[in-house]
């Protein structure tokens, strides 16, 4: 009996995670490296109690990216590349993006959560996440 239950367990597969929704901020700390093997999308990481976010892209031609962020408390201290645009507990951002990165960052004390139609990914292992992923103090 007990070797039919290491046998089971020895093939079982590995149960695969979705992307990620929910995020505590701490697991979040952290630059990616963003060279020529880093995938399209949009990246999310915190760095010196800033939120930053990159866009990437493979195309030799522009093409829009953009990215919609909401906060529980006030975002200040927007800088970077993006056009920037605020909205209701939010901003707005957008590039034209090319074969180099474009980058941005803002500051909040309060839970964002961040929307897009690109890939997401979050953190110093560019985590893949949703379209849609919460990050805050869990």
């Amino acid at each position: 009996m007990h070797v039919l239950i290491a046998a089971l367990l020895l093939f079982a597969a590995p149960t695969k995670q979705g992307p990620v929704k929910k995020l505590d901020r701490t697991k979040a700390v952290g630059a990616p490296v963003l060279d020529e093997k880093a995938k399209e999308g949009i990246y999310v990481w915190l760095e010196d109690g800033w939120f930053n976010v990159a866009a990437v892209s493979r195309a030799k031609k522009k093409r829009p990216m953009s990215i919609s962020i909401r906060a529980t408390k006030k975002i200040d201290g927007r800088e970077g590349d993006f056009r920037m645009k605020s909205s209701a507990g939010g901003i707005e951002l957008s590039a034209a993006v090319g074969e180099v990165a474009v980058k941005g960052r803002f500051r909040t004390e309060g839970d964002v959560t961040v929307k897009t139609s690109h890939p997401l990914f979050i953190g110093p292992l560019s985590e893949r996440a949703a379209s849609t992923v919460s990050i805050g103090r869990y």
